[in-house]
C-alpha cells in the first residue's frame, strides 16, 4: 500500500502550537554612539521570520524610567531570518547623554499570535550629544573671553576622532594664535570633564577669536571640531606679554550634567 504524505504549508507550521521558533536577537556594534554625524547606529538581528517584514522603533529612556518615541521604520529579514542595518544616530537633547532602546518586531509572528519572546527583540545603547560645552561661551551672540578665568568644561561624543587627546585651538581669522592640550578623553562615549582655564597663554591681544576643540594638535586639519566662532577679548581683559594671566576663578554657575 502506498503511503500518502501531505506537505504542511510553511506558515501553518510556524503557527502550530508547541513548535518552538527561533528566539530573535538584536545587537549593536557599540555601547555608546554620538550624534556628531560621523557615527552611524549599526544594528544586526537573527532569529526572525525568513524574508519577513520587520518594524524597527526607537525610544528614549528618561531618568524616571519613562520613555518617548523617536521614530519607526520597516525593513525585511533575509532568507535566513537575519538583517543588518545602518541608520543615522538620533540626537538627544543638547549636551545630554541618554539611553536609547531599539526594538525590532517580527510582523509575521505578531500576526500569528506568537508569544512576546518569539516575536520581538531589543537592544539598549547610550547616545551622547557631541560637543565641548563651556558655559561662559554658550551664548546666542558673541561671547566674552576673559583670559585666566576658570569654569567647567563638559566634553562628550568624541568617537570618530584622530586621537583620544583633546586640544583647543585659538585663532584670529585664518591665523593660529595658540594650540593647547586640554586632556584625555575617556570611556566608550569619548568624554572629558574638567576645570578649564580660558586663554591660558600670553600675550592675549584684544580682539575676536575663534576657539576650536578637536583631537589633532596640528591646525588647520580636516577633523570635525566643536567651534565657538566669536569669543571677544576686550582691551580691559587683554594680557600683555609682560603680565601673567590672571588666576581668578569664575563663580560656580549652573551647568548641565550627565
Amino acid at each position: 500500500m502506498r503511503r500518502l504524505v501531505t506537505a504542511i504549508p510553511a506558515f501553518l507550521t510556524l503557527a502550530a502550537p508547541g513548535i518552538a521558533q527561533a528566539t530573535p536577537t538584536v545587537s549593536a556594534d557599540r555601547s555608546c554612539y554620538s550624534d556628531d554625524g560621523a557615527t552611524p547606529l549599526n544594528i544586526a538581528g537573527t532569529g526572525f521570520t525568513p524574508s519577513g517584514p520587520l518594524e524597527v522603533s526607537g525610544a528614549w529612556i528618561e531618568p524616571d524610567g519613562s520613555t518617548y518615541g523617536a521614530g519607526t521604520f520597516t525593513l525585511n529579514a533575509d532568507g535566513a531570518g537575519a538583517f543588518v542595518d545602518s541608520e543615522q544616530t538620533p540626537s538627544p537633547r543638547p549636551f545630554e547623554r541618554t539611553p536609547f532602546t531599539i526594538t525590532v518586531n517580527d510582523q509575521t509572528r505578531i500576526t500569528q499570535g506568537a508569544p512576546p519572546s518569539e516575536r520581538s527583540a531589543s537592544v539598549t545603547v547610550t547616545v551622547a550629544s557631541y560637543g565641548a560645552y563651556f558655559k561662559p561661551w554658550d551664548t546666542k551672540g558673541p561671547a566674552r573671553g576673559k583670559p585666566g578665568r576658570i569654569a567647567r568644561l563638559d566634553v562628550d561624543g568624541y568617537l570618530e576622532t584622530n586621537s583620544r587627546v583633546l586640544y583647543v585651538h585659538y585663532r584670529r581669522g585664518r591665523h593660529l594664535v595658540k594650540t593647547l592640550r586640554v586632556g584625555r578623553l575617556t570611556g566608550p562615549c569619548g568624554a572629558l570633564t574638567k576645570r578649564f582655564r580660558q586663554f591660558d597663554f600670553r600675550p592675549v591681544p584684544a580682539g575676536t577669536y575663534g576657539v576650536e576643540f578637536d583631537t589633532t594638535r596640528a591646525w588647520p586639519n580636516d577633523e570635525l571640531s566643536w567651534l565657538y566662532r566669536r569669543v571677544v577679548v576686550r582691551k580691559r581683559d587683554a594680557v600683555a606679554s609682560s603680565a601673567a594671566v590672571a588666576r581668578r576663578e569664575s563663580g560656580p554657575g549652573r551647568h548641565r550634567s550627565w
